[in-house]
């Protein structure tokens, strides 16, 4: 396993429903997805609700970060050339995740997805200590 230190990481953000406020102050955010923009956190939360909310995230624990596999398969404000270049640069580096001419990228795998589309999920809950509520 290799380690990542925490100052390593990306600003990560995260977009949902204002109505969760309360909750996830309370409980935290619970598996969250996690992405590179604003605009995308944004994006995402529109698409949730008419009253959107921002977050900006720091993940406690870089070893539960996870590829995103559905934001891989359709690319949201992404360039589908990124994504396809992401997967073309971890078949390269890892050729044991080749099986029948397609790559198949492990969960613990997150940077593929962070290159590709700006995007991975949390496997874990972060707590409210570790997000800022932005917009």
């Amino acid at each position: 396993m290799r380690i990542i230190h925490l100052a390593q990481l990306p600003t990560f953000y995260h977009g949902t429903a204002s109505a969760w406020w309360p909750q996830i102050q309370r409980e935290g955010l619970q598996e969250p997805f996690l992405c590179d923009s604003l605009e995308k956190a944004h994006y995402y939360a529109v698409e949730t609700d008419e009253h959107p909310m921002v977050l900006r995230v720091t993940a406690p624990d870089a070893n539960l970060l996870r590829y995103d596999a559905a934001a891989m398969d359709e690319p949201v404000l992404a360039l589908p050339e990124d994504r396809d270049r992401a997967w073309e640069e971890a078949a390269q580096q890892h050729p044991e995740w080749m099986q029948d001419g397609m790559i198949i990228v492990p969960p613990e795998a997150w940077a593929v997805s962070w290159k590709g589309v700006g995007s991975c999920w949390y496997e874990g809950i972060i707590s409210a200590s570790n997000f800022q509520r932005i917009e």
